[in-house]
């Protein structure tokens, strides 16, 4: 390893009086070496933001956050379906330890820090809340928000998140022209069951009746 370049930083910092005689080459490269300890990690910070820019042709350094928070749920279907709701603007459907639902648009999630990873709180605007039927676990809705209000966001803790799903409109109308449908095929049966029954105490009477004339 050439070190003439220290000797060179050696005698420089003599003549300028920053350092005494006895300033050796060891003493120069124990320098260095600690300006570039302290500098690294700034360098590599930097190095760092611009790489993820330019592969991700992000502009912002908060564009560079959410991707580098995305990276960090990935492992979990629950906080990533969040995150992606989160970043897609989508609804979803949310199901409590309470068997609460809500559905709605996350306005914000929880940054995981090194004490408490990802169970963060997350924020959401509901547009639908309700209830799933504790027997049948069907989801039973009792609360439509108003659109043209607006809605403070209510916190929940993800630890408190049982199940979690993209919501789609189009599904929940189908579903309720399933149980449209279901009802008035029960409706029917329970009406040609009553319509018998009548029918059979109707002819049953005439029997009577007429086993007494």
């Amino acid at each position: 390893m050439n070190t003439d370049f220290m000797g060179a930083l050696g005698q420089m910092g003599q003549d300028f009086d920053i350092t005494g005689r006895n300033f050796s080459q060891v003493g120069v490269f124990l320098a260095l070496s600690g300006l570039l300890t302290l500098a690294m990690p700034s360098l590599g910070a930097f190095l760092t933001v611009r790489i993820l820019k330019w592969q991700l042709g992000a502009g912002k350094k908060e564009e560079i956050a959410v991707y580098l928070l995305g990276q960090s749920v990935d492992h979990s279907p629950i906080c990533s379906t969040l995150f992606d709701a989160f970043v897609d603007k989508e609804e979803v459907m949310i199901t409590m330890a309470d068997r609460k639902v809500y559905v709605g648009y996350i306005m914000d999630v929880g940054a995981p820090t090194e004490v408490t990873g990802v169970n963060q709180e997350i924020l959401l605007i509901p547009t639908v809340s309700g209830y799933r039927d504790k027997d049948t676990l069907k989801v039973v809705y009792t609360t439509d928000y108003p659109s043209d209000t607006p809605l403070r966001p209510i916190g929940f803790r993800q630890e408190n998140i049982v199940s979690i799903s993209i919501f789609s409109e189009e599904v929940r109308e189908a579903f309720k022209r399933v149980d449209s449908e279901r009802a008035g095929e029960e409706s029917a049966k329970e009406k040609a069951a009553k319509d018998q029954l009548v029918k059979a105490i109707t002819e049953l009477v005439a029997v009577v009746q007429a086993a007494q004339r």
